[in-house]
């Protein structure tokens, strides 16, 4: 009789603990997220009330960044990789390699091969995108470079590059 009455007295203890516990858990929680303060009988804030410091919202301040040109604009995946195709000067490239470039990525492509031999260009458009990559020194100008100066694998390349793009409709320039 004696280890059931303790029972039932730990019992009953633990459902008061829990009953106190749901009792303080929804009245606390709820002064703090209605944003309102209960006034005690003598007019003063809550003790829970007055204990709950605002926490400011931070603002957020943005610096303009410059937007380039249209036609100087690379691709998204140049801007972290400089290349579009970055093993062209060292591993022959094939159709697969090219397929889903779009005919600007074709273009740079092409003429990346030329650019980091320092070649510049008579073209704007190619000459400003280069001009923003920070790989590309242009010291030759454009009437005197001379092919010679690739790679046979560079030189294989640049000429697959360009039948793709005639095959794919592209300008290719």
């Amino acid at each position: 009789m004696r280890k059931k009455r303790n029972s039932t007295a730990i019992v009953l203890a633990l459902l008061l603990v829990l009953a106190a516990g749901i009792y303080f858990i929804t009245h606390i929680s709820d002064d703090e997220t209605s944003g309102s303060s209960k006034t005690e009988s003598s007019g003063q804030t809550s003790a829970a009330a007055s204990a709950v410091t605002p926490v400011p919202t931070p603002i957020l301040i943005s610096t303009p960044v410059p937007v380039p040109t249209a036609a100087a604009v690379p691709p998204a995946d140049t801007a972290a990789n400089a290349y579009i195709l970055p093993q062209s000067s060292t591993e022959f490239l094939t159709e697969d390699d090219l397929r889903g470039l779009s005919a600007f990525d074709l273009k740079i492509a092409r003429n990346e091969i030329f650019a980091r031999h320092g070649r510049k260009f008579k073209d704007p458009e190619l000459q400003n995108y280069f001009d923003m990559q920070p790989w590309y020194h242009g010291t030759i100008e454009p009437d005197d470079f001379d092919n010679k100066s690739l790679s046979l694998i560079e030189d294989t390349n640049a000429k697959l590059i360009r039948s793709y793009e005639h095959k794919m409709g592209y300008n290719g320039q």
